[in-house]
């Protein structure tokens, strides 16, 4: 397994387009790149050690709003960890992406109370073997 930071071309391609899905709407943006609504689930898991968490580590979270630079989730509890990794997409293809928890806050989400977590991508995880790995 090897983290590809800030020079995989798929990477980049993977979330402009998930950025700009037709149907995302446009709110009021003070980023330099612009936010999108992204209301799915996915799945998170903490990046310790820089090993690849095991899929009981993974937890649901209903995303909240996307860019090519980041995305934020809501969560019932602040995180424990500065990085994340963020499996995007459906089972079996998930595409695996690094994040750093870059702020937390607390949002109202109907009768409960939640934590809007605010993340920056860091790249992409390459789960195929590099030539050193194979041989």
């Amino acid at each position: 397994m090897t983290v590809d930071y800030a020079k995989d071309e798929q990477f980049f391609e993977f979330v402009h387009d998930l950025a700009h899905r037709p149907g995302s709407g446009r709110g009021s943006e003070r980023r330099d790149r612009q936010r999108r609504p992204y209301p799915c689930h996915q799945f998170v898991a903490p990046f310790r050690d820089a090993r690849m968490p095991e899929n009981d580590e993974y937890q649901p979270v209903l995303c909240h709003d996307l860019s090519t630079g980041g995305f934020s989730y809501f969560a019932d509890e602040l995180p424990d960890h500065d990085l994340i990794v963020v499996a995007f997409g459906a089972a079996p293809k998930f595409t695996y992406i690094t994040a750093q928890v870059r702020y937390a806050k607390r949002v109202a989400q109907g009768a409960s109370a939640l934590f809007q977590i605010g993340c920056m991508f860091l790249g992409r995880i390459n789960l195929e073997p590099t030539d050193a790995q194979a041989s």
